[in-house]
């Protein structure tokens, strides 16, 4: 079950590869939680399905953490969400998650789109550097693989930071990935009655 569909907008600390350390991702879960956050994310990759390149280390998640950072995260209150990079990901992952977050890199993948569907969870999806046509074309796939009542459209700028002023948040996305620094565009968003979910990066 999941808060995913609440009336107010849904918050999500994505701590994503903020972290060094198996005590640090847990001390981000209990953070995350004392900010008010409904849901705490990391990323589950290979250096492989990430970057193409075999061997190239960049705190790759290990899986084996999985089960002691669900369990932290439901000590402590909070939602766990973590990003799969890999159809094979996404089954490694669907065990402890109640949605599935794909990625703007990984938006128009069909295969990646078919993991996430496949589930029947929520799944919400990043249109970072993606054209109108492209959304289009998105979101018809996922209309024959899944309910869209259970879909949530992302705006992102696929950038780290992204500018403010790029984002210019325009209504008929059903939430925001904010790159931004600060926290002005994720309160602007939050306004919008069209947002269910705002996914903001974190560093505890």
């Amino acid at each position: 079950m999941t808060r995913l569909f609440d009336e107010k907008p849904y918050l999500i600390a994505e701590v994503g590869s903020n972290w060094a350390t198996k005590a640090d991702c847990l001390t981000s879960i209990r953070v995350a939680k004392e900010c008010g956050a409904d849901a705490v994310k990391f990323q589950a990759f290979t250096s492989e399905s990430l970057y193409g390149e075999v061997g190239w280390m960049h705190r790759e998640l290990p899986l084996t953490w999985l089960p002691d950072l669900k369990d932290e995260a439901d000590a402590a209150g909070i939602e766990f969400g973590c990003t799969a990079f890999s159809p094979e990901l996404v089954a490694a992952v669907d065990p402890f998650v109640a949605w599935h977050k794909v990625a703007s890199s990984d938006a128009a993948w069909p295969q990646m789109l078919e993991a996430v569907a496949r589930t029947g969870k929520p799944v919400l999806v990043s249109m970072g550097a993606k054209t109108a046509k492209q959304e289009t074309e998105i979101r018809d796939y996922l209309t024959t693989l899944m309910n869209l009542e259970k879909l949530v459209e992302m705006q992102c700028v696929a950038a780290y930071p992204a500018d403010f002023m790029d984002l210019l948040y325009t209504s008929g996305y059903d939430g925001l990935s904010d790159h931004t620094l600060g926290y002005t565009a994720a309160v602007h968003a939050a306004q919008s009655d069209d947002v269910k979910v705002i996914e903001k990066h974190f560093t505890a």
